[in-house]
């Protein structure tokens, strides 16, 4: 059986992650929430559901070679109509210009 967690075990283990890894906790929390903001900005909405012929897209080379695609970007902007070999498929750490989903359209 496990105790709780006490004020000075908190103590311990920020000076821990700070002794193993030269960050603070304050980083460790700024970066847990920033992934927090991000799973939600990029979680689906269930009220909003697309429609059946879009793919949710993680990165990648380019999955439809020779097709017209329509593609939603990081941040809500929609292409109306691309070539898939125009654009970039892979994923960089900026996010910007990030294809999070696509459909094929002719």
């Amino acid at each position: 059986m496990t105790r709780p967690l006490t004020e000075d075990d908190l103590l311990e283990f920020k000076r821990l992650v700070r002794w193993l890894t030269g960050v603070t906790l304050t980083q460790v929390d700024a970066a847990r929430e920033l992934a927090a903001i991000e799973a939600r900005y990029t979680a689906p909405d269930p009220e909003l559901s697309p429609a059946p012929d879009v793919i949710r897209w993680t990165g990648g080379k380019n999955p439809v070679p020779g097709k017209n695609v329509q593609v939603e970007l990081w941040g809500g902007d929609i292409s109306i109509r691309n070539r898939s070999e125009d654009l970039r498929w892979n994923h960089t750490t900026a996010r910007t210009g990030d294809i999070v989903a696509y459909r094929v359209v002719e």
